[in-house]
C-alpha cells in the first residue's frame, strides 16, 4: 500500500520527521508558512539537555572554517587532532565536542565525545560524527535532535548525511512532547529525504497515543516543502438528522497557484455525497468554486446539490472586481447539511457580480445581482428584484473651496421582476456642506438637490410610466466638547461631556403613486424603514432606498460622555443618549403604512464600558416614552482573563409598536479551566419569548503543550418549524502533526455557533 500526503511548508530537517502526518490538515491558504498552527507556547524546553552556546566568535568568510580548542597536536601537517571544549564553525554548519580529528587535505573530521551539531535550524546530540565539510556529507549514530523553535525532539538510530541534498534516517521516532514518557511519538522504520526532489519517503509509519499504537502505514510519501497530491486524514462524526457520517477527502495539488480537494462524504441516513472545491491564486485574482451534490437522497428520494463560485480581482491599480454565484437544489438543503439556524433558514440566495473603479476623490461601481428564492411557494411579487444593472457613482472634494466641499452622488438601478412592475431608476443627490470645526466645537450646515426619475413597465393603465421626485433636504449638524481632569481612587481620568444637535428640514411631497401595479396598488422596489439605533437619528433619511425621501421638520438631540485614561489617552467608558423631537407629521410612508404622528421619537441610549482589561461591556437600549416602557434593548459582556477563564453573556428583548414582545433571548457561553490543563466548555442560547433553548452545547477539553483533546456534545435549532439535530464531536490534536476527528477547535472559534473568543 503507498498512501501520499500533501503537507504545508516546513523546515527542511523538521519536515523529515512530521511531514509523514502534516498533510492531513487541510489547507487554510496558499500561502506558506514555518509555523505550527495550534500549537501553544510552554515553559521548558523540549529536552532534558540544555541547548549549547553553538555560535561563531567572529564574522567568517564564504566557506572559512574556524576551529577552537583547549589543545591541538598537529601531523604530517595535515592531520590535527582537538582536544577538550573543541567549537568548529563553517557557513551555516557549527559543531561542538569533547574531541576532533581534523584532515585538512580532504576536509574531513571525526569528532566524538559529547557531539553536538547544528545544522538547518536543527541541533542533533551523539556520541560519534563522521563528516566531510566540502561534499557536506556525515553520519551520525545513536543521535537526538531538538528543533528548539518548533518545540519539537526525537531521536534516531542513524542519521546519514548523504549530500547537501539526501537525508537518511533509520529507527527514527519525533514528538513535541516535552515529558520523558511522551504522550504521543511518530515513529519510522527508515526515513529518506531528497530536498533536490522535493520528495520524502518513509516506510513502516506509526503513531503510539499514551504507548497504544493508533495508526499505522506500511509506506509513505510527502512533499519536503510546498504541497503534495494524496489523501488527506479521514474524519468521523455523527448527527440525529444525518446519521454516522464518513468523509475521505483526496487533495490535488494542479499548480503552485491552484489546488483541489475532492471529498467522499457518507451519510447512513442520506446516502454518498461528493464535495469538490477548486482553488486558484495569482498576483492579480484569486477564486474558489465549491460543488456538492447527493444523489437519490434516501429521506426526500431526490438529488440534492449545491454551487457557489466566487471570483475577486484587480488587474490595475484602481479596478477591483467580484463576482459571488450560487444555487441550490431545495430549501430544505441548508436545513439538512448547514449546521446552524442562520444558515438553515436562508431563504434567497444572493448572487452579485460587482466591479469598483476608484480615481482621484471619486469612484464609479456597477454591479449585477440577483435571488434564487429556495422557496417555491413564495409569489413573485414578495420576492427581491433583480438589479440588473446597477451603477454607483460618488464625487467629492478632498480640501474646501471658499469654506465650502461640494459632493456629488448619483444612483441607476434597473429593476426586473416577473409578472410585476418593472422599470429603470435615476437617484441624483448632490449636496454641499460648510464645515466649521475647532477644538471647543464643530458646526456643519449641508444643503442637498435630490432628484429621483423612473421609467416603467408594466405599471397600471393610465398612470405614468416616468414619474419623477425632486426634494430639497436642509441639515445642521453641531456639537461642543467639554473636558475636566477626574480622579476615581488612584486613577488618573479625563471626562469628557459632548452634547450634539442635529436639525433636519425636508418637505413633505406624495410619492404613493411613483410606482404603482397593474391594479394601481403603490409598491416600491428597494426600500424599507431603517432600524432604529442612535446613529439613525443623525441620519437624513428614516428609509433605506430611494423610492422614499422622508419629510421632516425635526431635532435630534443627544448627549455623550467619555471617561478616558489621562496617561494613554485610551477609552475606558462612553455613555450616549438621545432622541428626535418632531414639528410635524410623517406623512411619507411605505405601501399600507399610516402617516406617523408622534412628536417624539423613542430614546436611544448607548455604553461601552472596560472597565479593566479583562472585561468588556457593551448595551443599547431604545426606550418608549410614550408607552412609557423599554421597546428594545441589547445587553453584551465578556470576561476574558489572563488565567484563560471566558465567560460571555447577551440578553436581547424587541417589543413591536403596541409593546409586545417579539424576541427575547439570552446568550451564555463559558471556557473555564477546571485544572491546569483540563477545562470546561458550555453554550446555552435560550428563546424566552417560545421557553426553549435554540441551542445547547456542553463539553470538556484537554490541553497542553503536545497534545489537546475535546469531546462535546450539541444540540441546535434547524428550522422555524423547531426540528432540531443532536451530535456528539470529538477531536485528538497531536500538535505539530495531525488531528483526528471532528473539527471541534473551529466549531468552537465560530461566534455564531460556539464560544466568542475562544
Amino acid at each position: 500500500m503507498k498512501v501520499l500526503f500533501p503537507v504545508t511548508s516546513f523546515p527542511v530537517i523538521l519536515r523529515c520527521i512530521f511531514s509523514v502526518l502534516v498533510g492531513g490538515l487541510p489547507l487554510t491558504s496558499f500561502a506558506e508558512t514555518d509555523t505550527l498552527a495550534g500549537q501553544n507556547n510552554c515553559d521548558g524546553m523540549t529536552s532534558s539537555r540544555s541547548l549549547p552556546h553553538l555560535k561563531p566568535p567572529i564574522s567568517l568568510l564564504p566557506d572559512e572554517t574556524h576551529i577552537l580548542a583547549d589543545e591541538v597536536t598537529a601531523r604530517d601537517g595535515d592531520l590535527y587532532t582537538f582536544n577538550g571544549n573543541v567549537h568548529l564553525f563553517k557557513n551555516d554548519l557549527a559543531l561542538s565536542s569533547d574531541t576532533v580529528l581534523y584532515k585538512e587535505s580532504v576536509e574531513s573530521l571525526e569528532a566524538t565525545g559529547n557531539v553536538n551539531l547544528k545544522r538547518d535550524n536543527a541541533i542533533f546530540f551523539s556520541s560519534r560524527l563522521f563528516y566531510k565539510l566540502d561534499k557536506e556529507k556525515g553520519q551520525l549514530d545513536n543521535v537526538q535532535f531538538i528543533f528548539a523553535d518548533n518545540h519539537a525532539r526525537g531521536n534516531a538510530e542513524r542519521l546519514n548525511l548523504i549530500n547537501k541534498d539526501i537525508t537518511e534516517l533509520s529507527a527514527t521516532s519525533y514528538t513535541t512532547c516535552e515529558d520523558e514518557k511522551p504522550a504521543w511519538q511518530l515513529h519510522a522504520r527508515r526515513l529518506n529525504l531528497d530536498s533536490a526532489t522535493n520528495i520524502g519517503t518513509a516506510t513502516n509509519v506509526w503513531i503510539d497515543f499514551m504507548r497504544v499504537p493508533i495508526f499505522y502505514l506500511p509506506y509513505i510519501s510527502f512533499p519536503l516543502s510546498g504541497r503534495k497530491t494524496g489523501l488527506l486524514i479521514p474524519t468521523i462524526g455523527s448527527s440525529s438528522h444525518l446519521g454516522y457520517t464518513t468523509s475521505v477527502p483526496y487533495y490535488l495539488n494542479l499548480a503552485p497557484d491552484r489546488d483541489a480537494t475532492i471529498t467522499l462524504e457518507n451519510f447512513t441516513k442520506r446516502g454518498q455525497r461528493a464535495i469538490g472545491e477548486y482553488r486558484f491564486l495569482d498576483e492579480y485574482d484569486n477564486g474558489q468554486v465549491n460543488v456538492e451534490y447527493l444523489p437519490d437522497d434516501h429521506v426526500t428520494d431526490s438529488d440534492r446539490e449545491y454551487l457557489a463560485v466566487s471570483h475577486k480581482s484587480q488587474y490595475l491599480p484602481r479596478l477591483t472586481t467580484n463576482m459571488d454565484y450560487r444555487r441550490a437544489s431545495d430549501k430544505d438543503y441548508f436545513e439538512d447539511f448547514g449546521d446552524q439556524l442562520s444558515i438553515a433558514t436562508v431563504v434567497h440566495l444572493e448572487s452579485k457580480a460587482e466591479a469598483l473603479y476608484q480615481g482621484n476623490n471619486w469612484s464609479l461601481q456597477s454591479r449585477v445581482i440577483e435571488f434564487q428564492t429556495l422557496d417555491n411557494t413564495i409569489p413573485d411579487s414578495s420576492r427581491p428584484y433583480k438589479k440588473r444593472p446597477e451603477f454607483t457613482f460618488n464625487s467629492f472634494a478632498s480640501e474646501k473651496y471658499y469654506h465650502l466641499l461640494p459632493e456629488v452622488r448619483a444612483d441607476y438601478v434597473r429593476f426586473d421582476g416577473k409578472d410585476r412592475v418593472s422599470g429603470s431608476r435615476l437617484d441624483l443627490q448632490p449636496s454641499v456642506s460648510m464645515p466649521f470645526e475647532g477644538a471647543p466645537g464643530f458646526i456643519t450646515p449641508k444643503v442637498t438637490l435630490r432628484h429621483t426619475q423612473y421609467t416603467l413597465d408594466n405599471q397600471a393603465v393610465g398612470s405614468d410610466d416616468s414619474p419623477s421626485r425632486t426634494l430639497p433636504i436642509f441639515s445642521l449638524d453641531s456639537g461642543l466638547f467639554f473636558e475636566r481632569d477626574l480622579m476615581m481612587g488612584k486613577q488618573s481620568l479625563i471626562q469628557t461631556l459632548e452634547p450634539r444637535l442635529f436639525f433636519l428640514k425636508v418637505p413633505f411631497k406624495d410619492q404613493s403613486n411613483l410606482i404603482l401595479d397593474k391594479n394601481g396598488v403603490s409598491r416600491v422596489f428597494d426600500t424599507s424603514l431603517a432600524n432604529q439605533s442612535f446613529s439613525q437619528i443623525f441620519s437624513e433619511n428614516r428609509f433605506t432606498g430611494a423610492d422614499r425621501v422622508a419629510d421632516a421638520k425635526q431635532v435630534s438631540l443627544a448627549l455623550t460622555t467619555r471617561f478616558l485614561n489621562a496617561q494613554s489617552g485610551v477609552e475606558m467608558m462612553s455613555a450616549s443618549i438621545g432622541r428626535t423631537q418632531y414639528y410635524s407629521d410623517r406623512r411619507v410612508t411605505l405601501p399600507g403604512l399610516a402617516p406617523e404622528t408622534e412628536t417624539s421619537s423613542d430614546f436611544f441610549a448607548e455604553l461601552r464600558a472596560k472597565p479593566f482589561s479583562s472585561l468588556i461591556i457593551n448595551s443599547k437600549v431604545q426606550w418608549d416614552n410614550q408607552q412609557d416602557k423599554l421597546r428594545n434593548s441589547s445587553f453584551q459582556l465578556q470576561y476574558n482573563d489572563s488565567r484563560g477563564r471566558l465567560l460571555n453573556f447577551g440578553y436581547l428583548t424587541n417589543r413591536d409598536n403596541l409593546g409586545d414582545v417579539t424576541q427575547q433571548e439570552s446568550d451564555i457561553s463559558i471556557f473555564w479551566p477546571i485544572s491546569h490543563n483540563w477545562g470546561f466548555i458550555g453554550r446555552r442560547n435560550y428563546n424566552h419569548f417560545e421557553n426553549r433553548s435554540e441551542e445547547k452545547l456542553a463539553g470538556i477539553e484537554y490541553d497542553d503543550c503536545c497534545w489537546a483533546f475535546r469531546v462535546v456534545s450539541r444540540r441546535y435549532v434547524l428550522n422555524d418549524q423547531r426540528n432540531t439535530s443532536r451530535s456528539i464531536m470529538f477531536q485528538l490534536e497531536l500538535k505539530g502533526l495531525t488531528a483526528i476527528g471532528k473539527d471541534v477547535k473551529s466549531l468552537l472559534q465560530n461566534s455564531q455557533s460556539g464560544v466568542s473568543g475562544y
